[in-house]
């Protein structure tokens, strides 16, 4: 636990996790719609209850469930969906 802030420490794996499960595509189709805890190469614990992921992940990985990044993943075709139009340029070229 922080001293500083009374809060718990963050488990940077999951942190890590996180980063990487939303940022590939493949696993971001596969776990859409989905909350997700992993770890840099592994998914720990995927569902639809946020509490049950996280004290699932924290079975798992023999941590405090409260230090855990439990990520929503959002289907890679939903990054731009609202994504600016520009006219006079092509839908898939940023202005810019």
């Amino acid at each position: 636990m922080s001293t500083e802030t009374g809060q718990p420490e963050l488990n940077w794996d999951t942190a890590n996790g996180a980063y990487w499960v939303t940022h590939d595509d493949d696993l971001s189709r596969q776990y859409a719609g989905k909350w997700v805890v992993a770890v840099p190469g592994r998914v720990i614990s995927a569902g639809d209850d946020p509490e049950a992921v996280a004290a699932e992940a924290a079975r798992i990985l023999q941590c405090d469930m409260s230090t855990i990044l439990v990520r929503s993943v959002v289907h890679p075709d939903e990054y731009y969906k609202d994504y600016p139009f520009y006219a006079g340029l092509p839908a898939s070229q940023p202005a810019g």
